[in-house]
């Protein structure tokens, strides 16, 4: 199999390797974003929960004992005031929790909405069903998740905030009587507010999902390694046994081990190509076994088997590296001798001629070859010129036999 079978193979395995880690990282982010939003929610509705807890023990079991007495004024004795400093207690143990109250005409001018908070006043203010708002608010520094509540005045809150005159003298003597005043019973006179800082807790959830990224990707990587470790031994190296296997049968003969006509003529087309760029010789010498018909029918063909085996042999034995040595089918056989011009090829034909004769086939058969030489021509195919090799070969048979003609 080709190496770049192999390239695209881990290519495309990598790429869905990268694909998953980022689609779980993904899906990890988006679940461990909105569980996180889901949490801080919860965390603030039960802030609140506390709060509006506070101000109901303080309206239902506090405020009365501490105004019973008119010329004192216990700031303890507000809802707000003591919900505001319960919270600003809890705070110190939980300082990511944030917790305030805020009036249209407060008492303190420090209670004035601000910003989103003035936004949640007016929005409970113009639709009286509303009973929470909750979004991410961002400051100068860092973003926050508010959740805001409706202050509504009830009776109890005109006693002090009515009218100047109603109110208690020691919290006019306090306060004065230019603010906290004017309220009517059931309006919205302001809200209750819970702020969680959502900053420190996207620097966690960033640092747990790099940290999660860099597992992923040491396991992805360990994966990596793995599926092409499995894919190489089960797939790709049966392929390319497989494989080469094919390409042996698609270009070798399989009785002597030479290249078969298929291969020869393919590569005799590329070497013809280089001959005309280079300028260089190129020569073809076919031949073919003398009497191998008779030596068949005489011994058998395992007999015959063993002659061209032998035959094969000698072929490789006495051929350079760049040449091409082939058996084109039955007895015929074909050598290319790139760089070779016609009277070079006839020398080395001669040679094979001769060493032909010479040579010991199986059970001492005499065996002798004639042989057709054609030198390329440019301007010709290699068809015709095996063509005028092959029209040398019968030539030579011919003549006798067991010689070497030229092709002209």
């Amino acid at each position: 199999m080709p190496v770049s079978i192999r390239a695209r193979l881990n290519q495309m395995l990598l790429f869905m390797t990268v694909l998953g880690m980022a689609i779980a990282t993904s899906w990890a982010w988006w679940i461990t974003r909105a569980q996180v939003l889901r949490d801080v929610e919860a965390v603030a509705s039960q802030h609140m929960a506390m709060a509006q807890a506070m101000r109901r023990y303080t309206e239902l079991h506090v405020r009365e004992a501490l105004m019973a007495d008119a010329r004192q004024f216990h700031p303890a004795s507000v809802p707000s005031f003591a919900a505001t400093t319960a919270m600003a207690l809890l705070r110190e143990d939980y300082p990511n929790l944030d917790y305030r109250e805020v009036a249209l005409q407060p008492t303190v001018p420090a209670h004035q909405p601000q910003g989103w908070e003035r936004v949640a006043v007016d929005a409970f203010r113009a639709d009286p069903t509303l009973t929470t708002l909750q979004t991410r608010a961002c400051s100068t520094d860092e973003q926050h998740w508010c959740l805001a509540k409706p202050l509504r005045a009830t009776a109890a809150c005109l006693h002090c905030h009515g009218q100047p005159e109603q109110a208690p003298p020691a919290m006019l003597a306090r306060y004065g009587a230019g603010n906290g005043f004017g309220w009517r019973e059931g309006e919205v006179i302001g809200a209750q507010l819970v702020s969680v800082p959502l900053t420190p807790l996207w620097s966690r959830v960033y640092r747990a999902m790099w940290r999660t990224a860099g597992l992923s990707l040491g396991i992805m990587a360990l994966f990596f390694l793995i599926m092409n470790f499995a894919l190489k031994r089960l797939v790709i190296s049966p392929l390319q046994a497989n494989s080469d296997g094919w390409q042996r049968l698609a270009s070798e003969d399989p009785l002597t081990g030479l290249a078969n006509r298929r291969e020869f003529n393919l590569r005799a087309e590329q070497a013809q190509r280089w001959a005309e760029r280079e300028g260089r010789p190129l020569s073809f010498i076919v031949l073919d076994l003398d009497h191998f018909k008779q030596l068949n029918d005489r011994f058998g063909h395992a007999e015959g088997d063993g002659v061209l085996r032998t035959m094969g042999q000698l072929l490789a034995q006495s051929t350079r590296h760049r040449d091409l040595p082939a058996r084109l089918g039955g007895e015929e056989f074909a050598v290319m001798v790139p760089g070779h011009d016609l009277m070079e090829a006839q020398r080395f034909a001669e040679a094979l001629r001769h060493k032909v004769e010479f040579t010991v086939f199986p059970r001492g058969l005499p065996v002798t070859t004639s042989l057709g030489v054609a030198q390329w021509q440019p301007g010709e195919s290699v068809a015709d010129t095996l063509q005028r090799a092959d029209e040398a070969l019968y030539r030579a048979k011919a003549a006798g036999r067991n010689s070497v003609c030229l092709a002209p």
